[in-house]
């Protein structure tokens, strides 16, 4: 017993000590508590989310359909209105999408003349797309065995003059952080011409300077906080993110080659404006501004903007900014009863689109496209509405959604992302012109169960763009 008694001493210590040095390295977040919070982080993500593989036959798979796998191709398109010209339109792919075109393994994006028939395609190589990395690894993601095949999501396809595409990915299945997985631009025979491996994210828009404007973020280090009111009321507030390494977003121009003309971050700005209150409405402080969608007000800019100005989509928020360009100002934040809104797209004039996944009105369903006119606050339903076919009244998503304006701004194609749908659609009128459902046969790829290779499977559909 006399002999024990050292020894659990000795035990009882070590532990004390571990307990204490423990609990200071949490308190004051020193070495090695950062490396110790992000594995539990990656662990706690990679627990919640199982693997894509485990979850469907292949990334974006929403439902087996009673469509044969072989009439997949023919099905897509329903034209409601064969009396309306087609436009040239361009269809996001992704991992084996369009097998029967790029039988390897998908094509990243398919072109449609406008004929309707299929004008040009881009093969999917993603082993390729991220060995053509210039970023020399700048931008380190927390993931486990990462397979660019199964865990790369196709967000954003958006074509350069010489028939190139920028595309913009995703990770897939909320097992990499951060999500967003780097921004790409594409030969014609699916070479890619250079990779950014970054934490670019949603959807590019190309200016009028000839730029890529993409979405993308930086990992903050701490939670973002800040003062509201003066004197007496002055309150200090702090957007409590667990992991407390919030995702903020940045503004970034891309040029043709890849490289970073500037980066915009925006957090500090809103800090810095009379705005900075919005950021307790955030729906996810881990999270707080969620940047989908940058568009560029035209030459017809209405009363209170110019051109030039951008409009920045902040689903988290539920809100749009007017944002100048030159100053590095916010001019103007956009509320009203849309809700997680995604694509907002300056139409004319006062006047914008906005794809709002759910919000609502007496019509019916939260997901909707509107008209919101900046001059008197009035909102317009513009699809789905009374009129709109039984079969597409109720379409729904719940997350992501994107529009696309026609060179002569009269129609929209809306791709409802978690519907696997596109439609295009009078913009005056609200008619249905077209529908696109994004059906594949999965027959040829690999591991894909029996059941799911007879007939046409549903996927995630993130966007279908005019080809201008």
């Amino acid at each position: 017993m006399s002999k024990a008694a050292p020894v659990a001493g000795m035990i009882l210590a070590f532990c004390i000590v571990v307990f204490l040095v423990g609990t200071m390295t949490a308190h004051y977040k020193v070495f090695p508590y950062p490396n110790i919070r992000d594995a539990v982080r990656t662990l706690r993500v990679l627990v919640k989310e199982p693997p894509v593989e485990q979850r469907v036959p292949v990334d974006g798979y929403m439902e087996k359909t009673t469509i044969l796998a072989s009439k997949a191709a023919n099905a897509r398109w329903t034209i409601l209105d064969p009396s309306v010209p087609r436009l040239p339109v361009i269809a996001n792919g992704g991992m084996h999408r369009f097998r029967d075109l790029c039988p390897d393994q998908g094509c990243l994006a398919v072109a449609y003349d406008g004929q309707g028939n299929v004008a040009e395609t881009w093969p999917f190589r993603p082993v390729n797309i991220f060995a053509a990395d210039i970023t020399d690894g700048a931008y380190p993601h927390e993931m486990l065995g990462f397979d660019p095949g199964k865990h790369v999501r196709l967000v954003s396809v958006q074509p350069y003059a010489n028939s190139d595409i920028l595309v913009i990915m995703h990770s897939s299945g909320g097992a990499i952080f951060p999500f967003g997985m780097g921004v790409t631009r594409v030969a014609p025979d699916g070479t890619p011409r250079w990779t950014r491996a970054d934490y670019s994210h949603h959807w590019s828009t190309f200016g009028v300077d000839g730029l890529a404007y993409v979405p993308s973020l930086k990992v903050g280090k701490g939670n973002v906080s800040f003062h509201l009111g003066n004197g007496a009321s002055r309150l200090h507030h702090t957007l409590g993110c667990r992991s407390e390494r919030p995702q903020l977003d940045i503004i970034q121009k891309i040029d043709g080659a890849g490289g970073v003309v500037e980066e915009i971050e925006l957090m500090p700005i809103i800090l810095k404006s009379n705005w900075a209150g919005l950021l307790l409405e955030s729906t996810e402080f881990c999270d707080p501004l969620h940047l989908n969608y940058i568009d560029q007000i035209g030459a017809d800019a209405g009363p209170g903007l110019e051109p030039g100005d951008l409009v920045l989509s902040l689903r988290n928020i539920s809100r749009f900014v007017i944002f100048n360009l030159k100053t590095r100002q916010i001019k103007r934040v956009v509320g009203g009863t849309f809700a997680q809104q995604h694509s907002v797209h300056h139409l004319s004039g006062s006047k914008f689109l906005i794809f709002d996944n759910r919000g609502g009105d007496a019509l019916g369903p939260a997901s909707r496209i509107i008209e919101l006119d900046l001059a008197n606050g009035a909102e317009r339903r513009i699809f789905p509405n009374a009129k709109t076919p039984d079969a597409y009244a109720e379409v729904y998503s719940d997350r992501a959604g994107y529009l696309d304006i026609s060179p002569d701004r009269s129609r929209m194609l809306a791709s409802f992302t978690q519907a696997g749908l596109a439609f295009e659609v009078d913009i005056a009128s609200g008619r249905l012109l077209a529908v696109f459902d994004n059906l594949h046969d999965i027959s040829t790829a690999p591991e894909i169960p029996e059941d799911a290779k007879r007939h046409a499977g549903r996927f995630e559909f993130f966007g279908m763009s005019y080809v201008k």
